[in-house]
């Protein structure tokens, strides 16, 4: 059997693939975030999906990165999910983007699908709890012994309604 017979045809069959990719995308958020609960489920995707090679290694500052690839902060608005996200194989994970209040983002909809080009173009427009509720959460993830092995970098970013150069130095000055 063929990816497409495996994977996307019970998902064409299902018909999530007929929903919008904002509600695809929530969907995959909580899915990532049951999903490592399981037991050993996220041992054996990381079983399936770490390439070890020592070629890839490196060393960038001060991390150590296994390999070089990563899941970009557009796939981790909030750290739902972070050790599932860590077994399909990347060296290092990025959360964000991170600011300094919460706020709703750009109004809906707000992902477009490009089927012709085989893309998506994602204009969320940060939206986030702010960072004081992600720390809250990877604290508990923390305690809970759920944090990845893997480095976690964030993203911050300004608001949205903070327009002045003046506003965005004193917003990153005060989330650093």
């Amino acid at each position: 059997m063929n990816n497409y017979e495996t994977l996307w045809k019970p998902l064409n069959t299902s018909g999530i693939l007929n929903h919008s990719p904002e509600t695809r995308h929530n969907l995959a958020m909580t899915t990532f975030k049951r999903a490592e609960k399981i037991p050993h489920f996220t041992d054996k995707l990381k079983e399936l999906f770490t390439i070890k090679d020592t070629s890839l290694q490196r060393d960038i500052w001060p991390l150590h990165l296994e390999n070089p690839l990563w899941l970009a902060a557009g796939m981790l608005k909030k750290s739902y999910g972070l050790r599932l996200r860590e077994a399909l194989g990347p060296g290092y994970l990025v959360i964000g983007g991170l600011t300094a209040n919460a706020q709703p983002g750009n109004q809906k909809p707000r992902i477009f699908k490009f089927p012709n080009e085989q893309s998506i173009v994602n204009g969320m427009g940060l939206p986030g709890d702010g960072i004081d509720a992600e720390i809250m959460r990877l604290e508990k993830r923390k305690q809970k012994n759920m944090m990845p092995t893997v480095p976690l970098i964030a993203n911050l970013c300004t608001s949205v309604n903070n327009t002045t150069l003046e506003g965005k130095i004193d917003e990153f000055k005060s989330l650093m």
